[in-house]
């Protein structure tokens, strides 16, 4: 793949990793309350951190694809204007459960938080996935069916899969037993739905993912060598999992490489040019390094260290 496409993909990868385990933190407070102390001792000081790795993300693909800023700005502009606000309206409602204590209360506002965030994620994974399926796209136009965009096989396939890998990823995460047999069924279940999602969606990404089947191996190899550390070395599945799903993530961008709206549009002919390219490099590379380096100390002041 491309240097620039592939360093984009990362960050992208990094933020929707990070989101991905707060929707099963949000899917685990909406099927239970019994482990909100554990979860929010995760979430408090994260959710912050998965905000600015989306901006981050969002920076960088205007400096990476400047000439797609048109074309994609015009089609998502109302998707993501509204995913936006339900992301600032569970900022806001995490923030709040932080200070009011009292049981009642903080349950109905961390349930607001929850499904604010599985909206938040059914918008994106809207986004996403018609970015990759071309579905209730006009891109010539620059138009879109919002409608069709969202409600649609492929992406209704992609955000059950989104979902069931945070399940699996929190049961994982924070070793809740009660989720781990649901974890465990879940994550197989997820891989099995973009599959088919993408064998639905035919053309060039069911053909990549044919093509690279090894990396396929790869992740169910990495998957099941997940669960294995679940049950045997519960720590060390913790920074396994986020792994993987940071892993997963980057194997579904090779899959849909190079193509945006089911081969309308090929990415590398927006592509910013080679010298300012390697300007956005680096300054991605030194950007990136910093953000890793505040996540990882805190991963240290709250994981390692304690």
């Amino acid at each position: 793949m491309n240097g620039i496409y592939t360093l984009n993909y990362a960050v992208f990868a990094a933020f929707f990793t990070l989101f991905t385990i707060e929707v099963g933190i949000a899917l685990a407070f909406l099927l239970s309350y019994r482990n909100k102390d554990r979860l929010k001792r995760y979430l408090m000081p994260i959710w912050e951190i998965t905000g600015t790795f989306a901006v981050f993300y969002v920076v960088n693909f205007e400096a990476s694809f400047p000439s797609a800023i048109a074309i994609v700005g015009r089609v998502y502009i109302v998707p993501l204007l509204i995913a936006a606000m339900f992301f600032i309206f569970r900022n806001a409602f995490i923030a709040y459960s932080e200070y009011i204590r009292r049981a009642p209360t903080e349950k109905r506002l961390l349930r607001v938080y929850s499904v604010a965030t599985v909206v938040t994620a059914f918008l994106v994974v809207g986004v996403l996935g018609s970015g990759v399926s071309g579905i209730g796209i006009n891109a010539q136009e620059a138009t879109a069916n919002i409608y069709l965009m969202l409600f649609n096989p492929f992406t209704l396939l992609l955000f059950t899969a989104v979902a069931l890998i945070g399940v699996f990823a929190v049961s994982v995460f924070f070793g809740i037993a009660a989720f781990r047999m649901l974890g465990y069924a879940c994550a197989p279940i997820a891989v099995l739905l973009v599959l088919i999602a993408l064998y639905l969606h035919g053309g060039h990404a069911l053909s990549n993912a044919t093509a690279y089947w090894p990396l396929l191996a790869l992740t169910l190899a990495f998957l099941a060598a997940v669960m294995y550390l679940g049950i045997r070395a519960p720590r060390a599945s913790q920074f396994a999992v986020v792994a993987w799903v940071f892993w997963a993530i980057l194997y579904f961008g090779v899959v849909v490489y190079p193509y945006w709206f089911g081969g309308a549009l090929n990415s590398q002919a927006y592509l910013v040019n080679a010298v300012t390219g390697r300007y956005t490099v680096a300054v991605t590379l030194v950007g990136g390094a910093l953000v890793a380096a505040a996540l990882a100390y805190f991963i240290y002041i709250t994981y390692v260290k304690k």
